[in-house]
């Protein structure tokens, strides 16, 4: 169902720049108009609260008690608690596993995909370096081999538009290059590229890295590391899990100042997103969720997050990162990496109605998507 808004007296985020007491008008799930000032009649007064573009989260494996390895009925379930957070298109994110388990966990999110309540599936292993793996399970890890990615890709029927693997394995030219002519975006992440590795893996191509500083070597002033390589890259996309515990706020400023128009904000978001504290499940590890910090204990890392995009876009906002930075690195950036920018991601006329509303304190009011209240 396609919905109609008219909204007035809101600080619009668009991407021009912030439109004070702005108004706008959505049309059968579409945007219509935007302006600034006096709104046409009937418009719903927001007395100064903030709208901004629908979040897109691009690494996401959970949220709402359920995980979107666990079938259709767990995915959707997901996919309701993270529209309730303010993200109105997301990527299923799947983990390392044996290739017969992926395929399967892919197969049963082909429907929910072709739904529309997905924009597809972000495979995240098992082609990983197992001294940076996190919490993916060491037994599950394996060089790059075609034979079990095409397994993997002809269960997800087309579906899979991320890739997140180690660059500097064994195979991985060849994997990256198979998955360059299927028009499947290519991430570096879980690895332990030197400097001069990830600098050569990026070299000519439109970069893309998971989660940086997670997963791969600390900076280190003879050791750079994968991260610098990745920040001096002009072209290469870093995402950054801004949830207080997987980088420090100051790495965090640092890297939007480094990275200007290259931050995407993603949750990395588990099972307990939404629900808090508690003992959760991850591709058959247990994860312990105290004080929002998800840890898992068998790996003795850090397992995801529990929050949603719309706290990680307050957080970044709140330690100085300004509104509109923010709001492109979860809604516009991400549009781009997948290629629908022309649909979603961004407050312009003729994109899809998804809206999220937040208040002063940048506390969620409510969620459009298509121009329909779905939180």
């Amino acid at each position: 169902m396609l919905g109609d808004v008219l909204l007035s007296d809101a600080r619009i985020v668009t991407p021009d720049g912030v439109i004070d007491r702005g108004w706008l008008a959505a049309t059968e799930g579409r945007i219509a108009a935007v302006g600034a000032g006096d709104a046409p009649r009937g418009a719903e007064s927001l007395e100064g609260d903030w709208v901004l573009p629908g979040f897109i989260d691009l690494h996401v494996h959970g949220g709402g008690g359920a995980a979107f390895t666990e079938g259709a009925t767990a995915a959707r379930t997901v996919v309701d608690a993270h529209r309730s957070g303010g993200t109105t298109s997301m990527l299923a994110s799947v983990s390392s596993a044996s290739i017969e388990r992926l395929a399967a966990q892919c197969r049963d999110l082909v429907p929910v995909c072709e739904s529309g309540d997905m924009v597809g599936i972000h495979l995240e292993g098992p082609f990983l370096s197992a001294a940076h793996r996190g919490a993916h399970d060491v037994r599950s890890l394996r060089e790059p081999d075609l034979d079990a990615l095409n397994v993997i890709l002809d269960a997800a029927q087309g579906w899979i538009r991320t890739v997140t693997l180690a660059p500097e394995s064994a195979g991985a030219d060849e994997m990256i290059a198979h998955l360059d002519d299927r028009g499947v975006v290519v991430a570096f992440g879980h690895t332990s590229a030197s400097v001069e590795e990830m600098v050569a893996a990026l070299s000519g191509r439109q970069g893309y890295i998971t989660h940086l500083f997670n997963g791969m070597p600390p900076i280190h002033h003879r050791a750079p590391g994968g991260a610098v390589a990745a920040l001096m890259d002009p072209d290469c996309v870093v995402e950054i899990i801004n949830d207080g515990f997987h980088v420090h706020p100051d790495m965090v400023r640092w890297v939007f100042s480094q990275a200007r128009d290259r931050v995407l904000l993603v949750t990395d978001a588990m099972a307990a997103a939404g629900l808090g504290d508690g003992d959760f499940v991850l591709q058959g590890s247990t994860i312990e969720v105290r004080d929002g910090r998800a840890w898992s204990p068998g790996a003795h890392s850090l397992a995801g997050s529990s929050i949603t995009m719309t706290d990680a876009v307050r957080r970044a906002v709140q330690i100085g990162i300004p509104i509109t930075e923010a709001s492109a690195a979860a809604s516009r950036l991400p549009a781009q990496v997948l290629g629908i920018d022309g649909d979603v991601g961004s407050i312009q006329i003729g994109r899809r109605a998804d809206l999220v509303v937040l208040g002063a304190d940048l506390l969620l009011e409510r969620v459009y998507r298509a121009g329909r209240l779905v939180g």
